[in-house]
């Protein structure tokens, strides 16, 4: 039932399975949350960020931007992850928690209201190259 399920979401479109050189990243393609409040914790969701290589590789959970989005950006600290940083040999995958707490000190141009949006995911960096691989983060903050 539950592989039944799983095969379900991916026809859907609604969980992606992304591989991107050696990051792998399963979750829910799009979160989408409304109403949020400042100085309160959401849960966002899980991801299960995996190595898909022939070697240990270590990742870092980030949060990234489009150049010119129409959103505005929140910053990577509003963006929780648990484990945040990690190392994985091939083949092996772990759960990441994801939280999203909206600071309430944080000025920003025309206020903290609005709509925001991120691609939140792991990522790898060796040297100077790195690759990610990621969901995409929208909520609302206010109305």
């Amino acid at each position: 039932m539950k592989a039944i399920f799983i095969a379900l979401l991916l026809f859907l479109g609604l969980v992606v399975v992304a591989q991107a050189s050696s990051v792998g990243w399963s979750a829910v393609s799009k979160w989408q949350l409304t109403r949020v409040q400042p100085n309160r914790t959401y849960d966002i969701g899980q991801g299960y960020a995996f190595n898909p290589g022939s070697s240990r590789q270590c990742y870092v959970m980030d949060v990234a931007y489009i150049s010119e989005q129409r959103e505005k950006r929140p910053p990577a600290e509003w963006v929780l992850f648990t484990p945040s940083s990690f190392c994985l040999e091939a083949g092996q995958g772990v759960l990441v928690d994801i939280d999203l707490f909206v600071a309430p000190e944080i000025k920003m141009d025309g206020g903290l209201k609005g709509d925001y949006f991120a691609f939140i995911g792991p990522c790898t960096y060796d040297g100077n190259i790195g690759a990610c691989v990621a969901s995409k983060l929208y909520f609302t903050v206010g109305n």
